[in-house]
């Protein structure tokens, strides 16, 4: 080593004393520092972690609030579709009561209708008519109009067939005849007017006469009776 004086080695000692207690100093210092840091990290880090959990929690509660609302909306949807549901069958319901109401009003119309003998009928009507002229009464109800236009729808017929006719508004003694009638007659004349009806595939009745009350006679009697009663009611049944 050099050769060093006492006062450079003390000078040299002091100084390097000092050094350490200066390196001391310094470490503490640093340590404090250290320690202050880590304390303010620790605050700050804490901080995140709190507001992150919140942040967590209120999407959870948002979340839940989503899984409510979606909730309700499925459960608006269902009463929806079930409303719906019923709706239809409803209208359903509806829909078959108007039909049945429109068979109604047409059963009604058709029951309310007067008689008409179509032009196919009548042409048939005529054709086997004038294959055997004769004479005919053709009879209505008094006072029933709807007797008397089809009667004299049937008159009409039988003078394009070359027949002579007899028209008589007839009361009844006890009865009220129904549809059209052709009583036991005279023959064969008897036999060819049902045989007409029968080819011009138009219902009739045979029998008696019904027993008369009061009859008006225009033009005479006929050898056979063509007797237009009335109109059938709409709930009763038999010869129309």
């Amino acid at each position: 080593m050099p050769d060093v004086g006492l006062d450079a080695a003390n000078g040299i000692y002091t100084a390097a004393h000092l050094t350490l207690i200066l390196a001391g100093i310094l470490t503490f210092v640093g340590a404090l520092a250290l320690f202050y840091a880590e304390g303010i990290r620790s605050k700050y880090h804490d901080r995140e972690i709190n507001e992150a959990k919140a942040r967590g929690e209120e999407a959870h509660a948002e979340a839940a609030k989503s899984n409510e609302r979606a909730a309700n909306l499925e459960k608006d949807a269902e009463e929806a579709r079930k409303q719906t549901a019923e709706l239809s069958v409803r209208a359903a319901s509806l829909e078959k009561e108007t039909q049945v109401a429109r068979l109604e009003v047409e059963k009604l119309k058709v029951q309310s209708a007067w008689r008409e003998l179509s032009p196919e009928v009548v042409g048939k009507l005529r054709s086997s008519l004038a294959a055997h002229p004769s004479s005919v009464s053709v009879g209505h109800t008094a006072g029933d109009q709807e007797s008397m236009a089809l009667a004299i729808q049937f008159a009409n017929v039988f003078q394009q067939a070359g027949w002579q006719i007899g028209f008589q508004s007839n009361t009844y003694a006890g009865a009220v005849p129904f549809g059209l009638i052709i009583p036991n007659g005279a023959e064969p004349e008897t036999t060819h007017l049902r045989a007409a009806f029968e080819q011009a595939k138009i219902p009739f009745a045979r029998g008696q006469h019904p027993p008369m009350g009061v009859s008006f006679n225009v033009m005479g009697d006929g050898k056979v009776t063509l007797i237009v009663g009335s109109k059938r009611p709409p709930l009763s049944i038999g010869v129309q």
